[in-house]
């Protein structure tokens, strides 16, 4: 999760920003040993430990007495081993639930303890109690934008609540301006005590390039627009400090939701902003809390091939607000309608977006791509270390996003590239858009 902080001081005379047939191309070069915990416990038992980890018995008993803070660290480490061979005792799991709850292991070890936790109940069949150690895990971290178990726990959380740990791919796109819905916005987030407007923004799924490429968010800017044109001759001091806290997926939602320091934004003070599709962003009901309209009518609205935008008022809160369509790609013509709207629509404002493939859709996934390209490539350097040129690929993709009637054009006089980027072309997938895109993809390669 990514967090930019913007300090802006405007007058009407000064400004200070601090900022912490498709035909489409493409350029490729080639290429411990433990003593034992304090308190009470059976001789045997004990043995049994040392010896199912490989040592005698009698080194057990020898062991160096450990620290008190030390004693349900070490018992963590022994219970999360039995927990990863498949052999944990009928206690582990009521153990490592009070470890959690006392929450007086060091950070790090208090994360494995969650983790294993979650992987305890997902044994004993206790899916959502699985879901929650994982949840509670990352509100543990609300703030911060990394910490050790991080992928793990969204990997995790992915997992138990899709059944993949992967997320799918993104796509980029770039612009900056200040939209017309920025003054609308503007007046969300009022002066405080010391005349500074603090705008706190949340936004879930956005493709990680410019965080703002229609100056949706331009929010101090809005406000010195705003106040000049309430009056023209006034001189006005507009001071607004927007944090942007950036969340790449849903799976990020709890840590978003967690504990924060007061100048980070939060989802019950801040303005949400969800980008939602049927493939990378779709967002599982769990978290309709966040959702300006429940993720079952949006997917139904989805899979009709509509496109919209909706806000939710939250009394005493900032709105919510949902960007959605059926593809990924298509987010940025719907953020645009956004962009250009004069007013929050409280009911889902219906935008209209192209079914074709984009070009941008089409050539994230070929460069995706570029990797089992190279593999085709260098074998023919192998045989010709200076060989240079291009390949052109031709081919058609069906509404499913498959690649048909391929076939390649080549500038070497090795054939046998041409046909290996032809297979490499077979086996990609492109979002599927209910049409056919006709395809033209030249590609250079060079030593």
């Amino acid at each position: 999760m990514l967090f930019l902080t913007e300090v802006t001081d405007m007058t009407t005379t000064k400004t200070i920003l601090t900022v912490a047939g498709i035909t489409l191309g493409a350029v490729l070069g080639a290429g411990c040993e433990e003593g034992p915990v304090e308190g009470p416990a059976a001789p045997d038992a004990e043995a049994s430990e040392a010896a199912i980890e490989g040592r005698p018995a009698e080194a057990a008993e020898a062991a160096p007495e450990v620290r008190p803070g030390e004693a349900s660290v070490l018992e963590l480490e022994r219970i999360l081993r039995r927990i990863e061979r498949g052999t944990p005792r009928p206690s582990d799991l009521d153990e490592l639930a009070r470890l959690v709850a006392e929450a007086s292991l060091p950070a790090a070890s208090l994360d494995q303890a969650s983790l294993g936790l979650s992987k305890a109940r997902e044994a004993a069949g206790d899916v959502e109690g699985a879901v929650e150690a994982v949840e509670e895990l990352l509100k543990r971290h609300g703030g911060e934008p990394s910490f050790e178990a991080h992928e793990t726990a969204v990997r995790r959380l992915r997992r138990l609540l899709v059944g993949s740990e992967e997320a799918p791919p993104t796509f980029a796109r770039n612009m900056e301006t200040m939209a017309p819905v920025a003054k609308v916005l503007a007046r969300l987030f009022p002066e405080d005590d010391r005349g500074v407007s603090l705008v706190d923004v949340v936004s879930v799924g956005r493709p990680p390039t410019q965080t703002d490429p229609h100056g949706i968010f331009n929010v101090g800017r809005a406000k010195r627009e705003l106040a000049e044109e309430a009056c023209a001759v006034c001189e006005t001091t507009i001071k607004a400090q927007r944090t942007h806290g950036r969340i790449d997926s849903w799976a990020e939602l709890p840590l978003a939701a967690g504990e924060l320091r007061a100048d980070m934004p939060n989802p019950d003070r801040s303005l949400v902003v969800v980008y939602f599709d049927l493939v990378e962003n779709r967002v599982p009901a769990r978290y309709d809390a966040y959702l300006a309209v429940p993720s079952e009518e949006t997917v139904a609205r989805l899979e009709r091939g509509e496109a919209f935008v909706a806000a939710r008022v939250r009394p005493g809160k900032k709105p919510l607000l949902l960007l959605a369509s059926p593809r990924a790609g298509q987010l940025d013509a719907v953020e645009q309608a956004f962009a250009a709207m004069t007013e929050l629509p409280t009911t889902p404002s219906r935008v209209e977006v192209s079914r074709k493939l984009l070009p941008q859709e089409i050539q994230g996934v070929v460069r995706g791509g570029f990797r089992h390209f190279r593999v085709c490539y260098e074998a023919l350097l192998a045989n010709d270390p200076k060989a240079a040129g291009k390949v052109t690929a031709k081919f058609r993709i069906d509404g499913e996003g498959v690649p048909t009637e391929i076939g390649t054009d080549s500038t070497f006089d090795d054939r046998t590239l041409g046909t290996c980027i032809a297979e490499q072309f077979a086996a990609l997938r492109f979002p599927a858009s209910g049409e056919a895109t006709t395809v033209t993809y030249p590609i250079a390669f060079s030593p």
